[in-house]
């Protein structure tokens, strides 16, 4: 079982388990790593100032599982960074807690790790949505990318909501400003520019709820600040200069027409949209370092990376974003 001790010898893998009041469906998720037969690991839960006694609850029942604390939420990418930072196995596992470990997900993803080598950082497992979509088709993050799985099993990045990464690769894994909502693409994004590769298997499963455990009004709001915000930071952090400037027309035309048809249809994505446009015009230093501080870890141009992003924009622009990324020279895997 979880944590036991093994003569002072640390586990091979420490799985987390990431909570933010989550007790409708966190004891769930315990169990489904608590029955897996594999047993050389030690079980964190990391806990992001959860109010609802979620907490309480697993110090109570699960006396086994080592709990770091955070007093208020600091949103999931500080949470990611304090927790991978924190753990001492050769492999970190995540886990969302409302995701469900199949049997032989654990030990299925220890293998895989360990036949792979050390070029391959991280590697996510199947992931079935609750409505029954799998991750990846599309898995959006700029809108002309998804993480499009090639045919020896690569991917742009892989998802925290269920994955396995060696520990060790990193001394910042995640920019606390992002908050939630693509801090998974800036930790993978991140890696892919240092020369490591990430897979996706579809040997193990878990299962997510996904959206279903974030559906508060306020939460949705947020949601769509930090996903405008975060898209073009992404954006403006990781292409070479030469592609941000190539690129700036194609995403300020999109970004536009998103914009005019959300004034149409979906108005109350309008004030979040405009909160993150705001932010990105008032903190161009800000931009500036994080820009700086992600090219320092480049060790591979674009064009490794352009094949693993989609340059189709959702219609009515599919074509013309195609045409264009091709005028542009842009090796994106469908130009």
């Amino acid at each position: 079982m979880a944590s036991r001790k093994n003569g002072g010898n640390p586990k091979k893998v420490s799985v987390i388990i990431f909570n933010y009041n989550g007790m409708e469906f966190l004891d769930k998720c315990i169990k489904s790593v608590l029955s897996q037969e594999y047993n050389d690991y030690e079980l964190y839960m990391l806990d992001n100032g959860s109010t609802d006694g979620s907490d309480s609850m697993v110090r109570r029942k699960y006396p086994q599982i080592k709990i770091i604390r955070i007093e208020k939420n600091k949103g999931i990418a500080e949470a990611q960074d304090i927790a991978y930072k924190s753990v001492k196995g050769k492999y970190i596992v995540s886990l969302h807690n409302d995701a469900f470990a199949r049997p032989g997900w654990l030990a299925g993803l220890v293998r895989l790790m360990d036949e792979s080598d050390n070029s391959v950082a991280a590697i996510e497992s199947g992931i079935m949505q609750s409505d029954g979509a799998l991750t990846g088709m599309p898995d959006i993050a700029l809108t002309n990318s998804r993480g499009s799985k090639r045919n020896d099993g690569q991917i742009l990045y892989a998802a925290t909501c269920a994955m396995i990464m060696r520990n060790g690769i990193l001394d910042k894994y995640e920019d606390a400003d992002y908050y939630f909502y693509y801090e998974d693409m800036y930790l993978g994004w991140l890696l892919r520019l240092m020369g490591y590769k990430a897979l996706r298997t579809d040997e193990v499963w878990v299962d997510h709820l996904g959206s279903k455990s974030e559906s508060s009004r306020r939460i949705k709001r947020l949601n769509q600040f930090f996903s405008e915000r975060n898209r073009w930071l992404i954006f403006l952090s990781f292409f070479e200069t030469n592609n941000v400037i190539k690129l700036v027309p194609l995403f300020a035309c999109h970004t536009t027409l998103n914009f005019l048809y959300a004034l149409v249809n979906n108005r109350w994505k309008v004030g979040p949209w405009l909160r993150a446009y705001i932010w990105l015009f008032t903190h161009p230093v800000a931009i500036a370092r994080k820009r700086d501080w992600v090219q320092s870890h480049r060790r591979v141009p674009d064009s490794e990376i352009l094949p693993m992003l989609s340059c189709s924009l959702p219609s009515p622009m599919g074509r013309l974003s195609r045409f264009y990324c091709r005028l542009m020279g842009l090796n994106c895997y469908d130009a």
